[in-house]
């Protein structure tokens, strides 16, 4: 039996854990996705798979230190899948998904080449990861940035973005639809386009379009950062939102509530001559909806992104600047929702950009961090939205050894995090997960830090 020596380069704490159940209230970080390190660099794009499994793109090399160029897959407790490697990759950004009936996936973004093939800002993969080479757009496409890719229930592809496509001697910038092999759509007929690239795009029920960007007009119409296009890309004519007066880029995300109201965010100050900063909603003919007002978008320069929950209730990303909380939840009305935590993020390179809300109730965010909530997690995580049951930590006396005694519940699976700092607003960054087999049960940190280290335990399900 080998002793347990101090060999004066650190401090473990001996603690107990009791109580039941997950972390903490709305808005709190769900300690039961653990991306390990997580991606290296800026997740642009989320998306949930029907079996659960989690794609993230955006532009990173590596995820938790496995290699996955620009997009990879994860498991719902947020470890890599194996099952699913892009070889190469992009080599570029990837900053949007659509997800094929069949299993397949589309990728927008700013790449020109997907594991060593030419694929300018759209391309397809298959279920595992690998390049399904029978999609090519390069022939009828120009584009810098593909923002949104969509697939709409005959198997054809929209994409939005700074694009041109080509067809019949012609140009329509901004918007395009692909047939399933990559040749344009010479059916839908945009005409010119916008003017400025498009940022945000919605498929409503009907079929009709919704498109928001920084564009002044479409196809020579006066359309101020939003249009509504039919389905064969012809204006819409019953829904005019102007004017909508930008502050800078207007509008970036958009969202259709079930009874048709369309809810837009992005950066501007004014819709239809009444002040409304970074988020309203709109009724179906583009009249603005008065009863809808929200402060709390006000507060900040932007609304990057929203998802919308079956209570009606609004989660939205919006960066305050000089402080980190910029996740937070409105009613119905636009008024914030005083039950939801705002959310503390940690910026690395830039704020949480997007949000996808799970099946069961849990908020995906990605973004450029390093932080929620006090805990170190890098670039991509998961927020508990309704109220979860919370556990309780009890730390006792501290002893110079890096073993500690966990006591719980036998089977029961625990994660051990680590802080140097105990008595402030600490930042705990996840080391391990355990399955308890004795009660107590002596575990080792066998990768301790110099200097000072508290533990505690979560207890997962």
């Amino acid at each position: 039996m080998k002793k347990l020596l101090w060999i004066g380069v650190g401090m473990a704490v001996f603690f107990s854990l009791s109580g039941s159940g997950l972390c903490g209230p709305a808005g709190s970080l769900d300690l039961t996705f653990n991306p390990g390190t997580g991606p290296d660099g800026v997740v642009d794009a989320v998306a949930l798979q029907p079996d659960g499994k989690i794609l993230i793109g955006g532009y990173f090399t590596k995820v938790n230190n496995i290699n996955r160029v620009q997009v990879a897959r994860l498991n719902s407790d947020g470890s890599v899948d194996p099952t699913f490697d892009p070889g190469d990759g992009p080599n570029g950004e990837v900053d949007s998904f659509a997800l094929q009936t069949d299993g397949q996936i589309l990728i927008g973004g700013s790449f020109v080449v997907v594991d060593g093939l030419r694929r300018p800002s759209i391309a397809r993969l298959r279920a595992d990861g690998s390049l399904d080479a029978t999609l090519n757009t390069d022939a009828g496409l120009s584009a810098g940035l593909i923002s949104c890719v969509a697939v709409q229930t005959n198997g054809q592809i929209l994409a939005t973005g700074n694009l041109t496509a080509f067809f019949n001697n012609l140009s329509h910038a901004g918007i395009a639809r692909f047939n399933t092999d990559g040749s344009v759509d010479t059916s839908f007929d945009p005409g010119t386009g916008a003017d400025s690239p498009i940022y945000a795009m919605a498929i409503q029920p009907d079929g009709k379009i919704l498109a928001g960007g920084g564009f002044a007009s479409f196809n020579g119409t006066n359309r101020s950062c939003l249009v509504r296009l039919n389905p064969d890309g012809s204006i819409d004519t019953g829904f005019n939102p102007n004017p909508l007066v930008p502050s800078t880029s207007g509008i970036k995300c958009l969202a259709v509530q079930t009874n048709g109201q369309v809810l837009i965010g992005g950066i501007f100050v004014s819709l239809n001559g009444y002040t409304r900063h970074n988020l309203a909603r709109l009724n179906a003919d583009g009249s603005l909806d008065l009863g809808f007002n929200s402060p709390a978008a006000a507060a900040a320069s932007d609304v990057e992104q929203m998802v919308l929950q079956s209570d009606g209730k609004i989660l939205a990303v919006g960066f305050q600047s000089g402080t980190s909380n910029n996740i937070f939840r409105l009613n119905g009305d636009g008024s914030l929702d005083a039950g939801f935590t705002p959310v503390a993020v940690r910026i690395n390179a830039l704020q949480v950009k997007k949000l996808l809300l799970q099946s069961d109730g849990k908020l995906l965010a990605g973004g450029g961090f390093n932080g929620i909530n006090g805990t170190n997690i890098n670039n991509i995580a998961r927020l508990n939205v309704d109220n979860p049951v919370s556990t309780t930590l009890n730390l006792l006396h501290p002893q110079t050894y890096f073993g500690m005694n966990l006591s719980g519940v036998v089977s029961n699976v625990y994660r051990i995090e680590s802080t140097s700092i105990v008595n402030t607003q600490s930042l705990w960054t996840p080391l391990f997960n355990v399955t308890l087999q004795t009660n107590p049960q002596f575990i080792l940190d066998t990768n301790p830090a110099v200097g000072q280290r508290f533990y505690r335990a979560v207890s997962l399900p």
